[in-house]
């Protein structure tokens, strides 16, 4: 296995760590710690520690080494949405007027599998992340994807943490098949405001368990325009 390689495998597990809560915001990343828990030398790892530096997962510091970020504030949750929204929305346009008729098969079949997986939470988001970024990839816009990939990490600690309840799997089922729909007939009225509200849909979520036993005003709506 080339460093490279290893480096990639490395990252992908601290990263892995971190968004699953093994790795705890404000612990240190010990480089000892990661070698004997990874099997993985220190090349690779000092390598993949200062990519994860740059997606915002870690802070490298002075005479301290690479410690755990923490999650985002509300306030900064609601301004990555904005931007994601308006990254997204353009990626989808593109995907709309780049995507295949064997592109809407792969998509449709994704929902599909969605569907038959309802009942399982622990699924769902593995599923949606999916279905979102084959769309974008159909925008052919691999500079645009990346940034909404590295914009996602920052929100996936909050997302791929929690089961979902089965309203919300609803919900964003039906968002992926309307989507699907829309550009298929090209709609784009229905494809934003469809793509708008499944994405407000995730922020009042992750907003919900945020404020859980927290004496604040409750909000009720989540416009991104």
């Amino acid at each position: 296995m080339s460093n490279s390689t290893k480096a990639d495998l490395a990252y992908t597990l601290i990263r892995d760590g971190i968004l699953s809560g093994e790795f705890l915001p404000g612990s240190h990343l010990i480089l000892v710690d990661l070698e004997k828990k990874l099997c993985v030398g220190r090349g690779p790892i000092r390598d993949a520690l200062m990519r994860l530096d740059k997606s915002g997962l870690i802070e490298n510091l002075p005479f301290k080494g690479a410690v755990v970020k923490r999650p985002p504030s509300i306030e900064e949750l609601e301004i990555i949405y904005r931007t994601r929204f308006v990254l997204e929305r353009q990626a989808i346009l593109e995907a709309m007027r780049n995507i295949s008729a064997r592109d809407v098969d792969i998509l449709q079949k994704m929902i599909d599998e969605s569907r038959c997986d309802i009942d399982s939470p622990q699924k769902f988001y593995a599923h949606d992340r999916k279905f979102h970024s084959y769309i974008y990839k159909t925008a052919k816009m691999p500079h645009i994807q990346d940034i909404i990939n590295s914009i996602n990490e920052h929100i996936d600690i909050y997302l791929n943490t929690n089961a979902y309840d089965f309203s919300y799997r609803f919900d964003s089922i039906g968002h992926h098949q309307q989507m699907l729909d829309a550009i298929k007939e090209k709609n784009i009225g229905v494809l934003i405001d469809t793509l708008e509200e499944n994405m407000s849909i995730g922020l009042k979520y992750i907003y919900d368990r945020i404020t859980k036993g927290v004496h604040v005003s409750k909000r009720t709506s989540f416009s991104l325009k």
